[in-house]
C-alpha cells in the first residue's frame, strides 16, 4: 500500500513539474524561427512586436502579439495586421527546442489588399514579378483565421469589406492545391463556404444566410505577362424563396410580395477573363417565370455590361408589396458601370390585366439609366410606348420621360385588363409626360383623342397609399351611344381603397339622341366616403343640373345625402336623395316649362335595383307648357295641366300605372310599361283620352303655320324634321279618344295603334268617324338616311258639305264623298316631305249638287234669249247662282314630286258635263287647272272653260264666256239675215238649236228622224247664198218653187 502511494506521488509530482516548467522557459528562442518561416513561405516582411508566450491548456500553443506583414509598394502599407498569432505545437519537442507545428491561427487579423493608381499593389513584389519568381515555397497544412477582416481597396470607389472570417485553410504549396472551409459575413449576410483549387480547377459551394446557395465549378488559368486571368465554368444560383435570398444579399427584409415567396433557380456559363467575362446560356426560373439571355462584362476603369434578357411571362402585380418600405438608404446609381441591356417579356401581366409583349432597351451611363422606346403590344391591336431617364435626385430615384398609347379597339384592350363590360368603345389615343419622383408618379400634359375628340389632363399618383390621387381630365366630347356595354363576367376584386380627388370636364355628351353640354365634376372618391363638391351640367335638354353631397361608404348602410339642383331657362328645382343606399328616399319638385313636377318615393339599390315613385305634373295653363316643350312662339289656350301617376320598377322593367288627369280640357288615363334591358327601351302603352285638340298639341309647326306667320309665304315648314326619335324605342302604343279635332276636321271615336321596331314606326291603323262617314289610314314612318313615309288613306261615305266646310270654310257642294290614296314621300322637313309626295289618288262624289252653277238652266234657257245683252245677263246669273245636280263626279290623279296631275275627270250631271286638266302642287300649296264645261243640249256650242288657279285651299275660279258669247252672236246674226233676205219669221229658239216640241205622230207611224243639226257657220253660208241670189235677180229653180 505504501509503495502504491509512493508511485502515485511520483507520477503526480512529475506531471506538476512538467506542467509548471514551460512557464519558466523563455520561448522567444522560437520567434526568429517563426518569423523566418513565415517570410520564407510568403515572401513578405514579417514583424512580431510582442514576446512569444506559451499556454498548455486546452492544448499546447505558442503565441505572439502584434503581428504585421508589410506589403509592397512605396507606401509599404501593411498587408496583414493581427492582434495575435498562435501555433498549436507538440509539447515534448518544445522541451528540446524543436517546434512541431500542428496548425497556425491568426486571431482578429485585418487583411488589406490595395491596388494603386500606377498599376502596382501591396501584395505583388514588382522585382519578383520581373524575374518570374513566385516568392517562398508556401506550405501550410492547417492555417486558421479567427474573427478576421478582409478589405479590398481599389484606386477609386468604396472598398469591399468582408468581416467575421472564421476559416480553415490548407495550402500544400504556392501552386496548390488549396482548400478553404468556414464562414464569413459579407455586409450583413452570413456566408458559409467550401472551396478548393487544384491545377487551375476551382470548385466553390457557398450558402448565403441559409437563404440560398451559390455554386461555381470551372477553371481559373494562369495569366501570361500582363494578360488578365482566364476563367471559365458553370455558375448556379438557387434558393427556396427569392425574397429571403435578396434580403440576405441586401441586408434588408424580405418583401411580402407574392413573387418573393417563390423559389429561384438559375444556371449560366462563364467564359473569358477576370477583365472581360461573358455570362451566357442563362436559364432557369425566378419566381415562377422562365429567364434566359446572355451578358458581356468588361472590367476596367469603368465596368461595361451589355446583353439581352428574355422572360417568358411575368405578372407585375406579384412583385408589388402593400407593405411600406423602411429602407432609408439614399438611392444612387453606380458611377463606374456602363450598361446596355435589351429586355423582352413575351407575356406581361398586371393581376388580371394582360399587357402583352414588352420590348425594353435599357442603358446605364454616368449614373443615368436611359429607357429607350419600350413597346407594349396590347390586346385589340393596341400599343404603348414609354421612354425616359432614371437618375437620382437628393438621394431618391427619379424617372422623367414620355409615353404614348393607341387603342383602336379599347373594348378588347379593357377586356384583357379584366374589364369586360363593353362590346364596343370608340377608338382612343393618349400621350404625355411621365415622371416618378419623391415616391410619386405624375402623368402630365396628357393629350389624345377619344372617338376623334380631343382629350387632355393630368394624374398625380403618390405611391404612399395614405396620400390621395389627383386626377384632372378634360374631354372635348363623347358620344355615349357609341359605347356598347354588356354584362361583365369578370369576378369582382377588392374595392379600390385609395382616395381620388377628381376634376373632370366634358364639353359635350351625346346620349340616346340627346345632347348634354358643359359638364364639370369636382370631388373625391375615398375608401370611406364619396364626396361630390360640385357637379354641373350646363346644358341638359334645355336646362342645367347641379349636384353636391356625399355617400358614406364606411357605414353599414352606406348612407347618402345628396342635393340635386336644376336651373335654366324655364327650369328651376331641387331634389333630395337621402338614406341608406339599400333604400333611398327621393323627394322634391322641379318647375319645368311652366309646370311643377313633383317626385316622391324610394329607390332601392340592394340586392337589386327597384323603385316606387309618385309623380305629378301641374300647371295653370297646359298650352303654355306644351308651347315651351315644342319651342313654339305662341301658346294655345288649353286650360290647366293636372296629371298624376305611379311609377314602379325593378331591374330593367318599369310600370307606369294609374295615369289620370287632364291636359287642358282633355282627359287622359291609362297604363304603360318600359323595359330598358335591350339596346333601346321597349315601351308598351294603352291610353284613353277625351277630346284631343291635335293642332294645339302639335303646335304651330304641325301645319307650318309658324313659318307662314313669319311672312315667308310657305305653307310647310323648312325647319329640319327628324324621325330619328323612332329609333329611341320599340314597342306598341294604343290610343283611343272620344273625339279628335284637327283644325276644322272632327274625327269621332278615333282609335290609333302604333308599333315601333328597328327605326320604323308602323301605323297599324287609324280609324274614326268623319261626319257620319269613316276615315281609315295605315302605313309606316321610316327613320335614318331613307327617312320618309308610306301611307294608305281611305274616306268612305263622308258627307261633302261638312267636309268642304272644314277644308274651305265654305260649302260649294253637297253629296257623299269617297277617297282612296296610296302615297309615299321622303325628306327631312315638312316641305321636303310634301314636295316629294307620289302615288295615285281617286276622289269620287255622288248624288249631290254643285252650288253657284246652274248648267241646266243655262242649257235650257238659251232658246228664249233674244239679244246678246240678255245672254250675258243670264249666263252670268247661271254661273254665279243656282245649283247643278250631279249623280257622279270623279277625279283620278297621280302624284310625283309633290305635284298631283289630273289624269281623268268623269261626270254625270244635269245640263252638261265636265272634264279637266292641270295639277295640284301639295309642296307649293298651289293649284293650276282648267275645267271644261259642255252644255248637254247644244252639241255644237263651244265649252265654257273655268280656270282654277291660286293658293290652296281656296284657289280663284274664273269662267270664260267669250267663246259661247261669240257663238250666240252668230246665231242672232243668222236670224236677222234670214228674216231680211227671205222674209222668215224671227225665231231665235229654232235657230239657236234648243230642244223643240216633237211633231205629232199618228198611230202606227214611225216618228221622223231628226235632221242633223247644222253648225252656225253652215247656216250662215246658206242664208247669205240665198240673199245674194235674190239680190242679183237669179231665178229660183222650178223645183225650189
Amino acid at each position: 500500500m505504501r509503495k502504491t502511494w509512493i508511485g502515485f506521488g511520483a507520477v503526480t509530482g512529475t506531471a506538476a513539474v512538467v506542467a509548471i516548467v514551460p512557464y519558466f522557459i523563455d520561448w522567444n528562442w522560437f520567434k526568429p524561427q517563426l518569423v523566418s518561416a513565415v517570410e520564407e513561405a510568403t515572401g513578405f516582411d514579417v514583424d512580431v512586436s510582442g514576446d512569444i508566450g506559451f499556454s498548455l491548456l486546452p492544448s499546447p500553443r505558442l503565441s505572439a502579439e502584434g503581428l504585421t506583414v508589410t506589403g509592397f509598394g512605396s507606401s509599404r502599407e501593411p498587408l496583414v495586421k493581427a492582434e495575435k498569432l498562435s501555433a498549436a505545437v507538440a509539447f515534448l519537442p518544445l522541451l528540446s527546442k524543436r517546434a512541431e507545428v500542428k496548425y497556425i491561427a491568426l486571431e482578429t487579423p485585418v487583411v488589406r489588399l490595395i491596388s494603386y493608381a500606377d498599376g502596382t499593389s501591396n501584395w505583388s513584389d514588382p522585382a519578383k514579378a520581373e524575374t518570374g519568381s513566385s516568392g517562398g515555397e508556401l506550405s501550410i497544412e492547417d492555417f486558421r483565421v479567427e474573427k478576421g477582416t478582409f478589405i479590398l481597396q481599389s484606386p477609386q470607389g468604396e472598398p469591399t469589406r468582408i468581416d467575421d472570417i472564421d476559416m480553415n485553410v490548407a495550402i500544400a504549396s504556392a501552386a496548390g492545391p488549396y482548400t478553404v472551409e468556414g464562414s464569413l459575413r459579407y455586409g450583413t449576410m452570413p456566408v458559409t463556404l467550401k472551396a478548393g483549387y487544384e491545377q487551375g480547377g476551382v470548385k466553390l459551394d457557398a450558402t448565403l444566410a441559409d437563404a440560398g446557395t451559390v455554386a461555381f465549378a470551372g477553371r481559373i488559368g494562369e495569366a501570361e505577362g500582363d494578360a488578365a486571368t482566364p476563367v471559365s465554368g458553370r455558375l448556379t444560383l438557387s434558393g427556396e424563396k427569392l425574397g429571403d435570398l435578396l434580403a440576405a444579399l441586401s441586408g434588408g427584409e424580405a418583401s411580402k410580395a407574392l413573387a418573393y415567396a417563390k423559389p429561384v433557380q438559375l444556371k449560366a456559363t462563364v467564359d473569358g477573363t477576370m477583365e472581360a467575362l461573358r455570362i451566357a446560356d442563362i436559364s432557369g426560373t425566378v419566381a415562377g417565370s422562365k429567364f434566359g439571355g446572355a451578358f458581356d462584362v468588361e472590367r476596367g476603369a469603368r465596368t461595361a455590361i451589355s446583353g439581352r434578357l428574355v422572360v417568358d411571362a411575368i405578372n407585375a402585380a406579384d412583385w408589388m408589396s402593400d407593405a411600406a418600405s423602411e429602407d432609408n438608404e439614399p438611392f444612387e446609381l453606380p458611377e463606374t458601370i456602363d450598361a446596355d441591356v435589351f429586355v423582352r417579356v413575351n407575356d406581361a401581366r398586371y393581376g388580371e390585366m394582360q399587357l402583352g409583349a414588352v420590348n425594353a432597351p435599357v442603358k446605364l451611363a454616368n449614373r443615368v439609366v436611359t429607357l429607350g422606346d419600350t413597346r407594349l403590344a396590347l390586346a385589340g391591336g393596341g400599343s404603348a410606348v414609354v421612354r425616359g431617364l432614371l437618375d437620382a435626385a437628393d438621394g431618391k430615384p427619379r424617372f422623367r420621360g414620355r409615353f404614348g398609347t393607341s387603342l383602336p379597339r379599347p373594348a378588347q384592350t379593357l377586356a384583357a385588363f379584366g374589364t369586360d363590360g363593353y362590346t364596343s368603345l370608340p377608338p382612343a389615343t393618349l400621350g404625355g409626360t411621365i415622371e416618378y419622383c419623391d415616391d410619386t408618379v405624375t402623368l402630365g400634359d396628357l393629350r389624345g383623342t377619344l372617338d376623334g375628340k380631343a382629350v387632355g389632363g393630368k394624374v398625380h399618383y403618390p405611391m404612399d397609399e395614405a396620400l390621395p390621387i389627383d386626377v384632372t381630365l378634360g374631354l372635348q366630347g363623347l358620344n355615349w351611344d357609341r359605347v356598347v356595354s354588356k354584362e361583365s363576367t369578370a369576378a369582382s376584386g377588392e374595392p379600390f381603397a385609395r382616395t381620388v380627388n377628381f376634376d373632370v370636364r366634358l364639353g359635350e355628351l351625346l346620349m340616346s339622341g340627346s345632347r348634354y353640354g358643359g359638364i364639370t365634376a369636382k370631388g373625391s372618391y375615398g375608401a370611406d366616403k364619396v364626396t361630390l363638391a360640385q357637379a354641373v351640367v350646363q346644358e341638359a335638354m334645355g336646362f342645367g343640373v347641379t349636384a353636391k353631397g356625399s355617400i358614406d361608404k364606411l357605414s353599414a348602410a352606406r348612407a347618402a345625402d345628396l342635393a340635386l339642383g336644376l336651373a335654366g331657362e324655364g327650369v328651376k328645382g331641387a331634389i333630395t336623395v337621402k338614406g341608406p343606399m339599400a333604400k333611398l328616399d327621393i323627394g322634391g319638385a322641379v318647375n319645368y316649362a311652366g309646370a311643377e313636377i313633383g317626385l316622391n318615393g324610394w329607390v332601392r339599390t340592394e340586392p337589386d335595383v327597384a323603385y316606387q315613385l309618385a309623380a305629378t305634373a301641374r300647371a295653370p295653363e297646359a298650352g303654355a307648357v306644351l308651347a315651351r316643350l315644342q319651342d313654339e312662339p305662341r301658346a294655345a289656350k288649353l286650360g290647366p295641366l293636372d296629371l298624376g301617376m305611379q311609377i314602379t320598377g325593378a331591374g330593367d322593367t318599369a310600370k307606369i300605372t294609374g295615369i289620370a288627369g287632364k291636359i287642358g280640357n282633355m282627359t287622359l288615363s291609362g297604363d304603360a310599361s318600359v323595359n330598358t334591358g335591350g339596346s333601346v327601351p321597349v315601351v308598351n302603352a294603352v291610353l284613353k283620352a277625351g277630346v284631343v285638340p291635335v293642332l294645339a298639341l302639335m303646335g304651330d309647326d304641325g301645319t307650318g303655320a309658324a313659318e307662314a306667320a313669319a311672312g315667308k309665304g310657305a305653307r310647310w315648314s323648312s325647319e329640319p324634321l327628324s324621325f330619328d326619335w323612332i329609333r329611341n324605342f320599340n314597342g306598341r302604343i294604343a290610343l283611343t279618344a272620344e273625339r279628335a279635332i284637327y283644325d276644322a276636321y272632327v274625327l269621332e271615336k278615333p282609335a290609333l295603334a302604333l308599333v315601333s321596331k328597328g327605326g320604323t314606326l308602323d301605323i297599324e291603323g287609324l280609324k274614326g268617324g268623319l261626319y257620319g262617314g269613316t276615315f281609315t289610314a295605315s302605313g309606316a314612318l321610316t327613320s335614318g338616311d331613307a327617312q320618309g313615309m308610306a301611307l294608305k288613306i281611305a274616306l268612305s261615305g263622308v258627307p261633302v258639305e261638312p267636309f268642304l266646310k272644314a277644308a274651305m270654310a265654305s260649302t260649294p257642294a253637297t253629296g257623299t264623298f269617297d277617297m282612296t290614296a296610296s302615297i309615299s314621300a321622303r325628306g327631312r322637313s315638312q316641305k321636303a316631305l310634301m314636295s316629294s309626295l307620289a302615288g295615285p289618288v281617286r276622289m269620287a262624289a255622288t248624288n249631290g249638287v254643285i252650288r253657284k252653277v246652274n248648267l241646266k238652266a243655262l242649257d235650257e234657257e238659251l232658246n228664249d234669249l233674244r239679244s246678246l245683252d240678255s245672254f250675258v245677263r243670264f249666263a252670268g246669273t247661271a254661273l254665279k247662282g243656282g245649283e247643278t245636280q250631279y249623280r257622279t263626279l270623279a277625279i283620278d290623279a297621280t302624284g310625283k314630286g309633290g305635284r298631283f296631275n289630273i289624269d281623268k275627270v268623269t261626270s254625270d250631271m244635269d245640263g252638261g258635263s265636265v272634264t279637266a286638266k292641270g295639277y295640284v302642287d301639295m309642296g307649293a300649296w298651289y293649284a293650276d287647272s282648267v275645267a271644261t264645261i259642255r252644255l248637254g243640249s247644244h252639241k255644237d256650242a263651244p265649252a265654257i272653260p273655268a280656270t282654277i288657279k291660286g293658293p290652296l285651299p281656296v284657289p280663284e275660279v274664273k269662267y270664260s264666256l267669250g267663246p259661247l258669247q261669240a257663238w250666240f252672236g252668230k246665231r242672232i246674226a243668222l236670224v236677222g239675215i234670214k228674216a231680211a233676205v227671205g222674209g222668215d219669221k224671227l225665231d231665235l229658239g229654232s235657230l239657236i238649236g234648243g230642244k223643240k216640241p216633237a211633231a205629232a205622230v199618228a198611230d202606227g207611224e214611225t216618228p221622223a228622224e231628226a235632221a242633223p243639226q247644222k253648225s252656225v257657220e253652215d247656216e250662215l253660208g246658206t242664208a247669205l247664198g240665198k240673199g245674194l241670189g235674190k239680190l242679183f235677180g237669179k231665178k229660183k229653180p222650178a223645183e225650189e218653187e
